[in-house]
């Protein structure tokens, strides 16, 4: 029996761009060829908007009107360009970008320093 790894999925961030605060777009990864041909200009401006929209999973993203801009290819297709190559830079960005460490685990609540004795032990003098 093999291991199989897991597809990653991305949330993407916007450093640097305050007017998209509170946007919120996930990205399913894609392989190394797959990244590779992204990034090496190979691709039309139409393959490139297809790969995105294969990996886009869900985002809250509306229109002018307020209505939901659908997560699939016409609705990437209908983005303004500015706004595509900031989702494109940002999705590029998280692919090899390594995620933060996972905080450590707590002591189920309870304080371990406080069941350390800090009082001497009988039979010890203090130093």
């Amino acid at each position: 029996m093999g291991f199989r790894a897991p597809r990653t999925e991305i949330t993407l961030t916007f450093d640097g761009y305050p007017d998209l605060d509170g946007l919120e777009v996930r990205m399913r990864s894609v392989s190394v060829a797959e990244y590779g041909r992204l990034t090496s200009g190979e691709l039309s401006d139409e393959q490139t908007l297809a790969a995105f929209a294969g990996a886009l999973v869900s985002w809250n993203l509306e229109d002018d009107a307020g209505e939901p801009v659908p997560a699939t290819a016409a609705g990437v297709g209908a983005l303004d360009s500015a706004l595509f190559t900031r989702l494109l830079r940002a999705w590029l960005t998280g692919l090899v970008s390594v995620p933060p460490p996972l905080p450590r685990p707590s002591a189920n609540g309870s304080n371990p320093e406080a069941s350390i004795p800090m009082a001497p032990l009988p039979g010890n003098p203090p130093s």
